[in-house]
């Protein structure tokens, strides 16, 4: 699987979870998603991975769900049949595949803040017209999903043709075909409302959307996902297998309805909210569910990932945002998870947006944005951002950060912050830093830690 040193799978509320019990001849071997962030016992086992949210999605599909089958021998999917299992998912495709994959699994208020840390806080839809709820919208997503996954594995129509082979038949068993094979799914239905069929259906469109781009598969897959408005792929209004080789009597021959008898793509409360109502509720369930700490780190995120010039639009429907203490957290969570390089920018963009929020960016506000930044940078990057702080503050207020860095470790002159400051500056004004801080240290009044309670005074022994 795809490795991503101390990365540890928790997007804000959501981890990605697999059922540990099944078998392969059960209608589906490998059953995975993402759930809230709640305990999970050893039957529910976590999963790990750079992958994110695209793992759990990926897992479920017929793809690896073919090989798992072929794989598992007794009644437990352990780690190391998964381990086996190839994932040849890249960067590319994991954005294509993300957002499909949101609509499926976290289609509740309790992923609120996934759904803003994926960057979809200030979209023009209403956040529950994105959630796939209904049986019609439930397919068509998975469909999409299935055909992606299998042509991300470089599958050809002949392949799909034989992992699902005889799941277009009527009143099939298992005597007449593969106990391993996935016949069962949806088994009860008719052919062309089966799942398995209407995934070889997208498959079929996907691959003529690919040769349509002379062969250039990325170009294939975005033309795939925006066409009807952008909207993607859709059901079929109706469907004659024999146009795909299907179908083995006169029934197949003729077009039999498939979109109006899945119902409606969405409810009528999703159509109710607008999307200004939707996602501020988003952000307050966010707010709710993490604490007031917890989501202005959040927002930090969120503004981490958005492009240079969208802050503003990306804090359009923030709460919590009324003091100024909070603004310059998320600024410096923001700056804490950029590059240093971009930080002057960064900050005349944060500038901006306190001055249109009633806030003037003080120096003293610069300095904790920045000195707070600094202290979030891996170990490996510290030299650049003390760099950035230097580009950005004048000389005092540079001083200043670097003082604050070093209290951070009182009385360790071998600690990594006096090391790396101490090469900076050269050990003349390092020994000045040191002073200055001693000599804040002994002229500090220290206040009391609690305040005086004279009912818990012992008087036992007090003349003693």
């Amino acid at each position: 699987m795809y490795d991503a040193p101390n990365f540890y799978f928790n997007e804000y509320g959501c981890r990605s979870v697999f059922m540990d019990v099944t078998s392969a001849t059960n209608t589906r071997t490998v059953i995975s998603t993402c759930v809230p962030f709640t305990p999970c016992g050893n039957k529910v086992p976590i999963l790990q991975s750079g992958l994110g949210l695209i793992l759990p999605g990926v897992m479920s599909s017929f793809a690896v769900d073919f090989e798992a089958r072929r794989r598992i021998t007794g009644l437990t999917l352990n780690y190391f049949i998964l381990s086996e299992i190839g994932l040849p998912i890249g960067a590319n495709d994991a954005l294509s595949l993300r957002c499909l994959l949101l609509r499926i699994m976290a289609c509740d208020d309790l992923f609120a803040s996934t759904w803003l840390l994926r960057g979809f806080g200030s979209v023009q839809e209403a956040l529950r017209v994105l959630w796939g709820l209904t049986v019609h919208e439930r397919m068509r997503l998975k469909c999409v999903v299935d055909a992606l996954c299998f042509a991300l594995f470089g599958f050809e129509s002949r392949d799909v043709d034989f992992v699902l082979a005889g799941t277009e038949k009527r009143g099939i068993n298992s005597v007449s075909n593969d106990p391993k094979g996935f016949w069962r799914v949806d088994k009860d239905k008719n052919p062309e409302l089966r799942h398995t069929v209407l995934t070889l259906v997208a498959f079929h469109d996907l691959e003529d959307k690919i040769r349509e781009c002379g062969g250039d598969q990325e170009k294939g897959i975005e033309g795939f996902l925006n066409q009807n408005n952008r909207e993607g792929w859709m059901l079929p209004e109706t469907l004659r297998l024999a146009d795909y080789g299907l179908g083995h009597d006169e029934r197949a021959k003729e077009h039999q309805p498939v979109a109006s008898r899945l119902g409606p793509r969405f409810y009528d409360w999703q159509l109710a909210q607008s999307s200004e109502e939707s996602w501020r509720e988003c952000h307050i369930h966010a707010r709710n569910l993490l604490g007031e700490r917890g989501y202005l780190e959040l927002l930090g995120e969120v503004l981490a990932n958005a492009p240079e010039g969208g802050w503003a639009e990306a804090l359009t429907f923030a709460c919590e945002l009324s003091k100024k203490e909070n603004l310059l957290l998320v600024f410096e969570a923001a700056l804490g998870a950029l590059p240093s390089a971009s930080w002057r920018n960064r900050s005349n963009e944060a500038r901006s947006i306190m001055a249109e929020r009633g806030f003037t960016l003080e120096q003293d506000d610069r300095i904790q944005i920045l000195f707070g930044a600094t202290g979030r940078v891996a170990e490996a990057k510290r030299s650049e951002a003390l760099k950035a702080c230097g580009d950005i503050l004048d000389s005092d207020a540079y001083l200043t950060v670097m003082q604050r860095l070093l209290a951070i470790e009182p009385g360790t002159p071998d600690g990594p912050w006096h090391i790396l400051i101490r090469e900076v500056l050269g050990p003349v004004a390092y020994r000045t830093l040191i002073a200055a801080l001693q000599t804040q240290a002994h002229t500090g009044v220290a206040e009391p830690s609690a305040s005086y309670d004279i009912t818990k005074v012992k008087q036992g022994r007090l003349f003693d």
